[in-house]
């Protein structure tokens, strides 16, 4: 299988860059493997290796792209196959297109770019992530009443470091006991107006809230967005956004970071709860609910530290089954992803290709 990569339009954290598939790659002319959403933007690869039988995109990004231009059949366009981190998005699709065309793919990790120099916990809790809504920043002002840790990309209110390398992030995450984790997208009005261009697009799952948020006991809210947006004030529409902004899931590619840091899983649960197709509750991360709740759980956990040990280790042992070995092996095979598939790791043990 021959990979090629373009990130030229990636999020800036240098995640899917590190993952490395390209060390997978062979001279193999029949089937191509691309990652980077790039790929599907200006299908300049694409283009170089239309010859091949079986050219394959890697999707890091569902559901995002409902909400760009271009847009999720623009950019999946051309491609045989597509392996997608999101299933909700890869069975709608299928049934739009009438075909198999997406295939459920794990987020995976390069255990090769999470290696800190120490796993000695010097802090209590850590967030690695941006500020989009209430929900994040009742988080950071919690948290904040600890030993904490935030890192972001942007200049913000009780940052710890601001655009930071990766490396520094990793032994900062491996110095910290807890890891937040929000799996979860923040739409915006202008994301709903966009997703509402595709037909059907309330069958998708991954958008149940939007459906239950965009009907008539919600339509106040939507009027009031247009209200502000007409008036032009930008600072009354980011209070607007922190407050009111429907959700749809995306898992975070920091439940492996995490996980090989050998900090304790922190997740908040949702409609979806994707982290259960990766990782057990209870056994291998700890789930929260509100974010109120972390005023109580987070000191409860610091007092019984050493007894969630056991979760800790779990967690660092199965990440290592999403590795970007196995997946090759995954989408070589020609199957998908699933939560059995993750489960068969507990009782026959994962393969080990890094």
């Amino acid at each position: 299988m021959r990979v090629v990569s373009d990130f030229a339009g990636d999020y800036k954290d240098g995640y899917n860059s590190s993952l490395n598939i390209e060390e997978f790659s062979n001279d193999d002319v029949d089937t191509v493997f691309f990652y980077g959403i790039q790929c599907g933007i200006d299908k300049k690869l694409l283009d170089l290796h239309k010859h091949y039988r079986r050219k394959i995109l890697l999707d890091l990004w569902s559901p995002c792209a409902f909400f760009t231009n271009p847009g999720h059949f623009n950019i999946i366009n051309g491609f045989d196959e597509i392996y997608s981190i999101c299933p909700f998005t890869s069975q709608w699709t299928n049934t739009q297109v009438g075909k198999k065309l997406m295939k459920y793919a794990f987020y995976p990790v390069n255990p090769q770019s999470i290696k800190p120099d120490s796993f000695n916990k010097l802090f209590d809790v850590v967030y690695a992530g941006s500020i989009i809504s209430y929900e994040h920043i009742k988080m950071i002002d919690t948290i904040s009443n600890f030993k904490y840790i935030f890192v972001t990309q942007d200049k913000t209110n009780k940052a710890t470091h601001i655009n930071i390398s990766n490396a520094l992030k990793i032994n900062l995450t491996a110095q910290s006991k807890i890891g937040i984790v929000l799996n979860k997208l923040y739409l915006s009005n202008e994301h709903f107006i966009n997703l509402q261009k595709y037909d059907g697009w309330g069958n998708n799952i991954a958008f149940n809230h939007v459906v239950d948020y965009a009907g008539n006991k919600s339509l106040i809210k939507w009027q009031l967005k247009r209200v502000i947006q007409h008036l032009g004030n930008l600072k009354l529409e980011r209070i607007y956004n922190q407050f009111f902004n429907p959700v749809a899931p995306q898992i975070k590619s920091r439940i492996h970071e995490l996980a090989l840091c050998k900090t304790l899983i922190l997740c908040q649960r949702d409609l979806w709860n994707l982290i259960e197709d990766y990782y057990l509750p209870g056994k291998e991360f700890i789930y929260f609910d509100s974010i109120d709740d972390l005023n109580t759980i987070i000191p409860a956990i610091l007092d019984e530290y050493d007894s969630y040990k056991d979760v800790i280790e779990n967690a660092y042992k199965k990440a290592r089954c999403f590795t970007t070995g196995n997946l090759v092996a995954l989408i070589q095979s020609g199957n998908e992803f699933s939560r059995n598939y993750s489960d068969t790791f507990l009782t026959q043990g994962c393969p080990i290709n890094t």
